[in-house]
């Protein structure tokens, strides 16, 4: 069975922007569910940033906290492998990527496929973050963009 891992720009721009829950509440439905059944998940990192803003997708993950997990020991061990190959992955000073290594992390650890809103980088500029699919890419990790991961889970519209 696949797994998904959810990164925070999924959600985020998911929610506010590509299927709002008014419009699209099967896909929302769809992902309760298989987040129930733990073969979609995120991280307690990606929560913290959804937290940022009191509104009713906060609520819909409050109500999934389950599926928010809690970096293990392997995962944190995975976290520090991951900021040694990429310093700046977490950039400083406020950035919105803080959770972005986490996801990364808990995908290599659960052997899963993240699902992440972010375009890939055809030249990262050393002074910014790296977009999530350029480090999937050198890290040997799967990555799909919001539209390959709902065929993936059988999501029409």
């Amino acid at each position: 069975m696949t797994r998904y891992c959810l990164d925070t720009s999924f959600l985020i721009n998911g929610w506010r922007k590509r299927y709002p829950i008014v419009v699209f509440p099967s896909l929302w439905d769809t992902l309760a569910r298989l987040m129930a059944e733990r073969v979609v998940f995120s991280c307690d990192e990606v929560y913290g940033e959804l937290k940022r803003r009191d509104d009713q997708l906060l609520e819909w993950a409050k109500g999934r906290r389950g599926a928010f997990e809690t970096p293990t020991t392997e995962v944190l061990s995975q976290l520090a492998t991951v900021m040694s190959r990429f310093p700046n992955f977490a950039a400083q000073g406020g950035s919105g990527n803080h959770a972005d290594p986490f996801v990364i992390a808990h995908a290599q650890v659960a052997d899963s496929v993240v699902v992440t809103d972010e375009e890939w980088a055809e030249r990262q500029r050393p002074t910014k973050p790296p977009k999530i699919p350029n480090v999937c890419e050198e890290l040997g990790i799967p990555w799909m963009s919001p539209a390959e991961f709902l065929a993936a889970i059988g999501i029409t519209l």
